[in-house]
Order: structure tokens, then C-alpha cells, then sequence
């Protein structure tokens, strides 16, 4: 086994002596692709996060219509959110209410243009909705509460930011559906630049490999050694993009958290894990082995020697 190991990492070291460009530019085509293969999962684990968490932020406020009799009207509004046990508190604001908290965020002359004309405030419930409530089940919860607040006479509008809401729900659904074929496309990427990698050294060991399958090594004998140049380029190249995503993230995630903390996002979920980096640099040398596979599958077998032949003979 130490024979077959040393004979497999000189078969990877003479490709980096031989042809120290073509593995550099490999390798740093590799790193690159990973790093943004690692943003990409980030930022949409962070959007989708931000939804998921949102039933704590969600506040739906109910305007009553105008009725003479406004306590029978609250009363029949507070049976109504008894309904949903989603529904954790409800605050009632009155009319008075609301025009004092008005009057604290606008100036001076706006409410005392408003006094002269009345109070044209409505009176409301505050609703808080349960934080447990995933990001399907909240959508679904407000829609539902929405259509069947509608129907009630008491109730004049019901507001909860549904069109910032449904956009948000509807730009993380439209980019985790991008994300994938992205994603599928840096795969593939990944196993044609290895690929072509382990090409050009079969190549370059033609004549090596043929002498060895005339001599009647085995299959592995001739595979293993591209499949660990494959998985040693793959493996250094996620280390690369390791360290490089984790500089990355930890350059921009504090921008990211002062911008955008509203939204939580860069806070909520860490795009850089311990257990996401050991993901990732076990990933890039399980692609890399595979990428090399691939591409020496056929090899073994005579198959060198019968391409020579082919090749003299076209040429004869």
C-alpha cells in the first residue's frame, strides 16, 4: 500500500513539475467556482431565513369601519380573533388613541389642521401573531385572515405590509429557483475543468499508459493514480475556496448586518460554517475524483494501444 501510495502522489507531483501553469490555472478556476458555489447557498439561506423568521415581525393592524356603537363592534372583532390560535395578543386603539400617537410623529401644524376638521383616524386592533409560524404557514395564515376579515362589516381594511410581504416571498421563491440551476451549472463547470485537466496529462502519458496495458496491468493499477491527481486538485482547490469564502464573508457580512439588519440578514444564519467548510473542501475532492473518473472510465484494457492503432492507420 505505501509502494501504491508513493506512486500515486509522484504521478501527482510530476503533472505540477511538468505543467505548473495548467494545474495553477485549474486549480484557481476550481477555488473560484466553490467560492461563489459557497455565497450563493449563503445568500439564500439568509433570504430564506429572513422569511422563515418573520411571524415575530408581522404586526396585522384591523381598521373598523365607523359605527355608532363602537364597543359592540370591538366586542365582535375580539370573538373574531379568537378564531386563530395563531393570533398571540391583540391591543385595541381607539380612535383618541390614534390621533395622539399621530400627533407625535408629525409636526405641529398637521394635527392642528386635522383637529379643525375632526378626527378622521379609525379605531383598530393591533394584532401579534405567534413567532413560531414558519414562512408557509404564515402566508397561508394571512391570506386566509385576510378573506375572512373582508367579510365582515365591522372591519373596513386589514393591513400587514402584504405587498412588501408577497414581493419578498415571491423574489426568495423566483432566487432559490435560480439558485439551483446556478448551482447545477458551476457542477458541471467543475467536472469539465477537471476533466480536461486529467485529459491533457493522459494524453501527455500515452505512451506511458500503453506500455503498462501491453505488460497487463490491471484496471486500477492504471485508473488510481488519475483519479488521485483528480481528487488531490479538487482537494486543494476547496481549501482554497475555504479560506477565501471565509475572507470573503467576514469582509462583507458586517456591511451586510449595518445596511440590511433590518431584514437580519448576515445575521440570522452564518454563510461560513466549520461544518460548511469541511462540506465543502470533502466536496471539492469528491468532484474532483469524479471529474477524473469520468474521463479514464474506458481506460485499461488495451484501449491506448487500440487508439494508436486507429491513429496509425488513418494515417497510413
Amino acid at each position: 500500500r505505501s509502494i501504491m501510495a508513493r506512486r500515486w502522489w509522484s504521478h501527482f507531483t510530476r503533472s505540477w513539475r511538468l505543467y505548473p501553469g495548467l494545474q495553477f490555472t485549474t486549480v484557481l478556476v476550481l477555488s473560484s467556482t466553490m467560492t461563489i458555489f459557497v455565497l450563493l447557498l449563503g445568500i439564500a439561506s439568509n433570504l430564506s431565513s429572513v422569511l422563515a423568521t418573520m411571524g415575530d415581525q408581522v404586526r396585522v393592524s384591523l381598521y373598523l369601519s365607523d359605527s355608532e356603537d363602537l364597543q359592540a363592534t370591538q366586542g365582535r372583532v375580539q370573538d373574531f380573533l379568537k378564531q386563530f390560535p395563531a393570533v398571540t395578543k391583540s391591543e385595541y386603539v381607539s380612535k383618541d388613541l390614534a390621533l395622539q400617537q399621530f400627533k407625535k410623529e408629525m409636526t405641529d401644524w398637521s394635527w392642528e389642521l386635522i383637529e379643525e376638521e375632526g378626527n378622521p383616524l379609525p379605531a383598530s386592533f393591533e394584532v401579534t401573531l405567534d413567532p413560531t409560524l414558519q414562512k408557509a404557514q404564515l402566508l397561508r395564515f394571512l391570506e386566509v385572515f385576510k378573506s375572512k376579515a373582508a367579510d365582515m362589516e365591522d372591519i373596513d381594511e386589514v393591513s400587514y405590509g402584504q405587498s412588501w410581504l408577497m414581493g419578498y416571498s415571491s423574489l426568495v421563491r423566483a432566487f432559490s429557483q435560480a439558485n439551483w440551476f446556478f448551482l447545477c451549472t458551476l457542477l458541471f463547470a467543475s467536472l469539465l475543468v477537471v476533466g480536461n485537466t486529467i485529459r491533457h496529462s493522459i494524453s501527455q502519458r500515452r505512451e506511458e499508459i500503453e506500455i503498462l496495458e501491453l505488460v497487463g496491468a490491471s484496471r486500477s493499477m492504471i485508473q488510481w493514480p488519475f483519479v488521485f491527481e483528480g481528487v488531490m486538485t479538487g482537494l486543494i482547490a476547496s481549501a482554497f475556496a475555504a479560506v477565501l469564502s471565509l475572507l470573503v464573508t467576514q469582509a462583507f457580512q458586517s456591511a451586510f448586518s449595518e445596511s440590511l439588519g433590518f431584514l437580519g440578514v448576515g445575521t440570522i444564519v452564518p454563510a461560513v460554517t466549520p461544518g460548511n467548510l469541511v462540506a465543502l473542501v470533502l466536496g471539492g475532492a469528491l468532484i474532483g475524483g469524479f471529474g477524473a473518473y469520468v474521463c479514464i472510465r474506458r481506460m485499461a484494457g488495451g484501449w491506448v494501444a487500440t487508439q494508436r492503432i486507429y491513429s496509425l492507420q488513418d494515417y497510413k
